[in-house]
């Protein structure tokens, strides 16, 4: 083993996170193993350890999955002894993979990924290495295939589903983030940190640090945001998300975002050689098209705040306590407090 990973060193470390789910895990190696230039890249895969016996039998039979596909394909497995969970475990493999080889490229076990995906990630890690706006590659792309003539584009967001990152970027991660800095004391600041009103960011972040769910990517895209990044994606995804069958914890059993399960999708064509933006610049022709998208599946209106209520959020910082509290007594003619008689 010490000799596998000496030899690994020098390569792009990709890391696999398993669970429960064996035949979920089949399919990602199987179409891992599809993968140009995957002999670039050195494979780490992390088993979590039981919740409780009830997941004994399936977390088994997920590591024999695991050591099988370890052994053809000549990657490094560690089965956890106790249960991490999903969030801390990507975090720190992530860390550490970061500050020893520079960057890191993740998958989970409900993924399966195009036969290109790690030429689009080993080469967007190359290509914008220095970009310091560049926090994340992201093989994920929401919505249909973007109608640009580029093979690939920068989004002002961050996503979970198989992506990559840089020591550069990851080190700004962090679980205590400054919400007066993401603006998320406003209701228009909200609403650009929630894509412009499309998805539920703020909300998401806020159910992160009171605890509430095994979550991480939603303190990966405030890094993100406090900094003006953008993540870049291709032009048609390259990943699919076979989880929505109700076996994982964050995935249900009705798919969303128009994924539904299928076994043997027929990935669409992608170039080897890839054209690059010399730019990296957000697409917001792109990004209004995946705004547009998000309100469809999530259900939400087009929130955006009033003339009102922004120009209030813009002054309030400069108006004195006493006066606050003296325009709260003055209501618009006509409008009684709330339980008066009309």
């Amino acid at each position: 083993m010490t000799a596998m990973k000496t030899a690994l060193t020098s390569k792009t470390p990709l890391s696999v996170f398993l669970y429960n789910r064996p035949e979920h895990s089949e399919r990602l190696f199987q179409s891992l193993s599809a993968c140009r230039r995957l002999d670039e890249c050195a494979l780490h895969v992390y088993c979590d350890a039981p919740r409780d016996p009830s997941a004994a039998a399936q977390v088994a039979a997920t590591r024999l999955v695991a050591k099988a596909w370890c052994e053809r394909l000549g990657g490094n497995l560690v089965e956890r002894e106790k249960n991490v969970g999903c969030a801390a475990s990507i975090v720190s493999e992530a860390a550490t993979h970061c500050q020893q080889s520079g960057r890191v490229i993740v998958l989970e076990d409900d993924l399966m990924v195009h036969p290109e995906f790690l030429n689009f990630m080993l080469g967007g890690l190359d290509r914008y290495e220095h970009e310091e706006q560049v926090f994340q590659v992201c093989g994920f792309l929401l919505g249909e295939p973007q109608p640009i003539r580029q093979d690939v584009l920068f989004l002002p967001f961050t996503h979970s589903w198989g992506w990559a990152t840089w020591q550069r970027a990851w080190r700004h991660f962090t679980f205590q983030p400054d919400l007066v800095a993401l603006g998320l004391q406003s209701e228009r600041g909200r609403w650009r940190y929630n894509l412009r009103g499309s998805f539920h960011w703020a909300e998401t972040l806020i159910k992160a640090m009171q605890g509430r769910g095994d979550i991480w990517d939603a303190y990966w895209y405030a890094a993100a945001y406090k900094h003006g990044a953008v993540t870049l994606y291709p032009r048609v995804s390259l990943v699919v998300n076979n989880g929505w069958d109700g076996s994982g914890l964050h995935c249900g059993a009705r798919p969303r975002y128009g994924i539904a399960m299928n076994l043997n999708p027929e990935w669409p064509p992608f170039p080897s050689a890839i054209d690059w933006p010399r730019q990296a610049e957000a697409n917001q022709a792109a990004y209004r098209r995946v705004q547009k998208y998000l309100r469809r599946q999530e259900k939400l209106w087009k929130r955006r705040p009033s003339l009102l209520a922004r120009i209030r959020g813009r002054v309030s910082p400069f108006v004195p306590d006493w006066l606050k509290t003296s325009l709260r007594m003055v209501r618009p003619k006509g409008r009684q407090p709330d339980g008066g008689d009309s």
